[in-house]
């Protein structure tokens, strides 16, 4: 069971280290599924200007959040360093670290959000940023559903979810990129 907590914690709906191929947090993230990321991100597109560079209002916005998320990914990435470690054991014990260390990933990406949702987004951008938020939300969501399934010691639970998680990242990832952010949702 412990092979598959060789996943990176990401904050955001990112946060995956070098040569990690899963995660299983935040944005966030951020695991969330919100919808078609194309749709979420469109409302994003009216906030550059002639050139396609982004507004100054949207440039704010994302140099404020990414300065959250950054803050977020440090704590991110020690739990995922002690996760890593776990990875290559096994028995109870471990279990019980790993679903408790899950449990900190979801408190750390809970606050996440909630700082996340504490900016106040450039009319132009909040239907994308909503998105964005959303998304984060149920990566959070199922985070805490894969620390659950932890645990309780059910590795096909836990897998399951951390396929949802994989799924729903590379959605944020992609809401992320499309607005232009640089670390929140794009590790």
């Amino acid at each position: 069971m412990l092979a598959a907590l060789a996943l990176a914690l990401g904050a955001c709906g990112g946060g995956n280290d070098a040569g990690d191929s899963s995660s299983a947090g935040g944005q966030t993230s951020s695991g969330t599924s919100a919808g078609s990321p194309g749709a979420a991100a469109t409302g994003a597109t009216g906030a550059t200007d002639a050139t396609g560079q982004l507004s100054a209002a949207r440039r704010a916005l994302v140099t404020r959040a990414d300065k959250v998320c950054t803050k977020a990914d440090v704590e991110v990435k020690k739990l995922n360093k002690r996760i890593r470690s776990l990875s290559a054991k096994s028995g109870k014990a471990n279990a019980k670290q790993a679903a408790d260390l899950y449990a900190k990933a979801v408190a750390i990406n809970r606050q996440l959000v909630s700082d996340l949702s504490a900016i106040e987004p450039p009319a132009a951008d909040a239907s994308a940023y909503r998105s964005y938020l959303k998304t984060a939300r149920e990566e959070v969501s199922l985070l805490a559903q894969a620390q659950r399934e932890l645990a309780r010691e059910d590795t096909t639970g836990f897998r399951i979810v951390t396929a949802q998680i994989n799924a729903s990242k590379q959605t944020a990832r992609t809401i992320a990129q499309q607005f232009g952010f640089h670390v929140c949702g794009v590790g």
